[in-house]
């Protein structure tokens, strides 16, 4: 830049000066203040319907309290929200927060992500338009990467209540540094040489919204006995926030599937695709699991069943998870039948 200017014919001088804390604590509070007055705007804007907010898209301009107010819908219908509030908006972050769970309901619900695909796909067809590669939705092949880093194993032992080290990372890691050109395609992350094993780890279980905590300090690590190493855990506040979100768009979403069967059976077999069973993809049944069946203590409770009932049953009297009541999705998903 200095080599430019001068060329350019400027006088250029390079003055030193020291970081205001000040002046940098300002300007913090004004980009607070900024976003906490679009956050206002956003609550204070209209309410709008589904079918109102289809006529508006269609307009060639938008003005900005139009704007403002189909942004609301889709934030209050995203999240399931009645009323908006101001920390709603916040927590969003400009809709960051969206694109984190959907990365989340793609990992533990593994027919959404094939679902919404293929329906744009479908949407894409009926507008008559010919189908290029950056048309189809990658959300498949990201939630098929982080099943390869075991990431959905590492969820799971993480809901159960499991804390662990930096050592402890070191397998996730190292599968995540061995396909690193990939993850650097489809997940949008950087792996460096300088990168830790907690980083990399950790970013990548931030891209689904899941935040982790340290927790405390220990020297009683088995096999790493008087090294002073950082605990690790899952964020409970805000695992549970992030729970509440997806058991209401769980719940959505079967009351739509309910509602669309019905249709279904009473106007005929539909011409759109259906995607209920899909081929190679059998944990697409989770879908349609109770979201209460997936906290870290009924995950304990059946395991412990489980156990109980293998140890006394006998080949002459097998006992088949429906007498149980529990969903059998639900025991494949935690490992305890193929």
């Amino acid at each position: 830049l200095l080599v430019r200017l001068r060329y350019e014919g400027n006088r250029v001088t390079v003055e030193n000066r020291e970081s205001n804390p000040a002046t940098r604590q300002a300007l913090k509070d004004i980009r607070i203040e900024l976003k906490e007055q679009a956050a206002t705007s956003l609550v204070e804007a209209d309410d709008l319907i589904y079918s109102e907010v289809l006529q508006l898209e269609q307009r060639e301009a938008i003005d900005p309290q139009t704007a403002a107010a189909i942004a609301k819908f889709y934030l209050k219908d995203f999240y399931g929200l009645e009323e908006l509030t101001i920390a709603d908006v916040l927590w969003d972050n400009d809709g960051q927060r969206r694109g984190e769970i959907l990365n989340l309901e793609d990992l533990l619900f593994p027919g959404l992500s094939l679902d919404r695909a293929a329906k744009a796909l479908e949407k894409q067809a009926r507008w008559g338009q010919h189908l290029c590669p950056w048309d189809i939705s990658h959300a498949p092949l990201r939630r098929r990467l982080r099943e390869a880093l075991g990431l959905d194993q590492l969820l799971l032992k993480l809901r159960s209540g499991w804390n662990y080290t930096r050592y402890d990372l070191a397998p996730y890691a190292a599968q995540a540094r061995a396909i690193a050109p990939a993850i650097k395609v489809a997940l949008h992350l950087t792996i460096t040489s300088t990168m830790s094993d907690v980083q990399i780890v950790h970013q990548l279980l931030a891209q689904m919204g899941i935040k982790i905590q340290q927790l405390r300090w220990s020297r009683s690590v088995e096999g790493h006995e008087g090294e002073k190493l950082r605990v690790y855990g899952l964020d409970i506040h805000h695992w549970r926030t992030l729970w509440q979100v997806l058991e209401r768009r769980h719940l959505r979403r079967q009351q739509l599937l309910q509602e669309h069967q019905d249709d279904s059976a009473n106007l005929g077999s539909p011409t759109e695709f259906e995607f209920k069973h899909l081929v190679g993809d059998p944990t697409q049944e989770l879908a349609e699991v109770p979201l209460d069946w997936f906290t870290p203590e009924a995950i304990s409770d059946t395991k412990a069943i489980w156990k109980t009932l293998q140890d006394t049953m006998t080949a002459n009297h097998p006992v088949s998870p429906a007498q149980l009541g529990i969903p059998e999705p639900f025991l494949r998903y935690i490992g305890l039948v193929a």
